[in-house]
């Protein structure tokens, strides 16, 4: 189950065209489709994690899971407990991350061009004063 996904979530990251590698080039595409896509695909994520989770709960009905005593004091049952509790907090953490992950992603797919325009400006800004600067030295010298 979750194995599908993720692979499915990495395949959508890695669709995006352009040559491996890191640094900075111009061959680094990306768009608001890619934001988007990326996403959806941890939004996914989080849904499995949550269908996990009641899945994880519905499998404890029957060994005490919920009762404090550890169903009648057996001890594999508070051993139980103790590792269901350690799963049900761990996924609901996960999937806490996933939610705050696909809202920042969600959010660079919605304002992308906004991005895209104040970041070529931010550029072109650096080369307003660039030829206005003249040289030190060496001029009219020696």
């Amino acid at each position: 189950m979750a194995g599908g996904v993720l692979a499915s979530f990495g395949m959508n990251l890695a669709s995006a065209e352009g040559k491996a590698g890191g640094g900075g080039s111009e061959d680094l595409k990306t768009s608001k489709t890619a934001w988007t896509t990326a996403a959806s695909s941890v939004g996914k994520l989080e849904q499995n994690i949550s269908t996990a989770k009641t899945k994880l709960a519905g499998g404890q009905k029957g060994v005490g899971a919920g009762d404090t005593s550890g169903a009648g004091g057996v001890k594999s049952a508070v051993a139980q407990r103790d590792v269901y509790d350690s799963w049900k907090t761990y996924l609901t953490d996960v999937a806490g991350r996933c939610t705050g992950l696909q809202s920042q992603l969600q959010y660079a797919a919605n304002n992308f061009a906004e991005y895209e325009t104040d970041v070529a400006t931010g550029f072109n800004m650096l080369q307003v004063g660039k030829d206005d600067t003249p040289a030190l030295g060496g001029k009219g010298k020696g």
